[in-house]
Formats: structure tokens, sequence, C-alpha cells
């Protein structure tokens, strides 16, 4: 009997030792999953946290790589056609922009209102250049803003009139020199605002006739700029031939040329009103306070309604 007891407790230790023996190598198994779970799928199981900084930095560099090929590839292409449009553009560059604004839209008083008014001011002690168009009987004034001695910026653009059959205006390089308030000419008349650019040669306002200095512009004479007209000076409104008194400094350079074919963007007449045969014999633009033209701008109406 004891035996047969002795034999139940030695079975029984066997058995438990096989079970926990068992048991001990299926929980190593178990708990061996994840190591090998985590080393093949690391970024997507184990420890959210770090996965997903570790998933942010890889996928960050090859990005941060494809994006600076991408700009490589796209952005210098377009940064070169931005400097090439740059380039063209600053070679085409329209001249024309330095004229004064013109309004779309303004009625007949409120025009010969900007048509009388002085021209906008420019800088005495800036460089200019003066160039005349005989073909469209215009005179310009240019800026070189790039500094390269191509003064190719127009800032303005004048009617006037050059010498008519039998006189002449010579063309070439002229500069500027005497400036006289007023000078007397050849027909017995008086020039305003003269600035000589060749002996007895100079830009004046149209001339007044009968012994007075202003009062006696002839309304023909006026209404006659951008017409050949002059015994070879060169003729223009009153507040263009100031502008060029008061802005152009001496030794200013003077080009008059035959022909604007190399220029095409000048306007071909530049906007003015007409004088009354039976008005006042002042220049409309003259800005002296007792020009009746100044002083009641209506008195042009009927002779320059638009339309």
């Amino acid at each position: 009997m004891k035996l047969r007891k002795l034999e139940k407790i030695l079975l029984t230790i066997a058995i438990t030792l096989v079970l926990v023996t068992g048991v001990a190598y299926a929980a190593d198994a178990i708990l061996a999953k994840p190591d090998k779970l985590e080393s093949r799928e690391s970024f997507s199981f184990a420890n959210p946290s770090h996965s997903e900084e570790a998933t942010s930095a890889v996928a960050a560099k090859p990005l941060e790589e494809k994006e600076e090929d991408s700009h490589a590839s796209i952005m210098d292409p377009d940064q070169e056609e931005q400097t090439s449009l740059a380039d063209a553009k600053e070679a085409k560059r329209d001249p024309r922009m330095g004229l004064d604004p013109i309004p779309e839209q303004e009625g007949d008083l409120d025009r010969i209102k900007r048509l009388i008014a002085p021209e906008s001011p420019g800088d005495p002690e800036k460089d200019y250049m003066i160039r005349v168009f005989k073909d469209k009987q215009l005179v310009t004034v240019f800026e070189d803003p790039k500094g390269d001695g191509s003064f190719d910026y127009l800032i303005k653009a004048f009617n006037c009139s050059t010498a008519s059959d039998g006189y002449d205006t010579p063309s070439g390089q002229h500069q500027l020199g005497l400036k006289l308030y007023s000078g007397y000419m050849i027909d017995a008349s008086y020039g305003q605002y003269c600035s000589e650019f060749l002996q007895y040669h100079y830009f004046h306002a149209v001339p007044s006739y009968g012994g007075v200095e202003e009062s006696g512009v002839s309304w023909e004479d006026y209404n006659q700029l951008g017409q050949v007209a002059s015994h070879g000076c060169i003729r223009l409104e009153t507040k263009a031939a100031k502008w060029i008194y008061d802005y152009c400094k001496e030794a200013t350079p003077v080009e008059i040329l035959e022909s604007s074919q190399d220029f095409p963007y000048l306007p071909d007449k530049v906007d003015q009103l007409r004088m009354s045969p039976d008005g006042p014999a002042w220049d409309p633009t003259n800005p002296n306070p007792l020009n009746p033209y100044q002083q009641d701008p209506s008195i042009l109406l009927e002779y320059n309604r638009q339309g």
C-alpha cells in the first residue's frame, strides 16, 4: 500500500514538472513574438510615438531632397525666364510712360483748364536731352534713367513750328546757350522765354506783335503750331517754352532730326487748344495773371468743344 501511494506521488510530481516546463516553453514562445514583430513592423505597431517620429524623419529626408531637385529643375528655369522677361521689358520699355497722363474722360471746360495749366515741374539740376522732329513738328524732352547716355525716356512732347519755306532750322547736334526772358525778333516781334540752341536760333513762345511782349499774339501763328511757320527759330506754346527755359540748363544737348523713324513710340500730335480770331490776343497758356484766358478759361469753349 505504501509503495502504491509513493508511485502516485512521484507520478504527480512528474506530471507537474511536464506541465510547468510546457507552460514555460509556451510563455517563451509567446513573449518572443513581439520582438520579431517589432523588428519587422516597428513603424506600424511598436511604440507609436517613436514610430511617427521615425517615419517623419525618414520620410522627410527623401521629400526634402525631392523638393530641392524639383526646385532645381523647375524654379531655376522660371527664374531665368522671369529675368529674361524683365530684361526684355527693360529693353522694350515704353518711353511714353514718362508723359503726363491724360484723363480718359473729361468735359470741355476741364480739358481747357488742363491744357492751359503749367507743365508739371522738372528738375533744373537734372540732365535732359531735347530732340526736335521736323516731320512731326514736335519738340521732345528725354531723361537718361539708365545713365548710359542713351536718353531714351520721353517725359515731354510739345507741338512746335520750325522754319517755313525760304528759311532754315538747321538739323544736327546743338546745345543750349544764352537765355532771354524776352527777345526781340527780326520781324519786329517779341519771343518770350528764349533759349538759344544755335546762334540767332531759339526755342521761344509764339511771337507777340505790335510792340508788346505778351498781349499781341497772332491767333494764326498760335493755331499753326504743329506746322512749319517760323523764320528759323522753334516756336512753342508759352508754357512749353517756359518749361525749357526753367528746367533745361546751359549745355543741354539738342538734336534736330529730319525724321522720327527711329522713334516709333512718339505721339503724332499733342492735344492743343485753338485760339479764336475774335478772342484776346494772348497765348492761352501764358501764366501771367493778366491773361484773360487764365482769368476765364470758358472764353475758349466756343472754338474748343470736343466731338
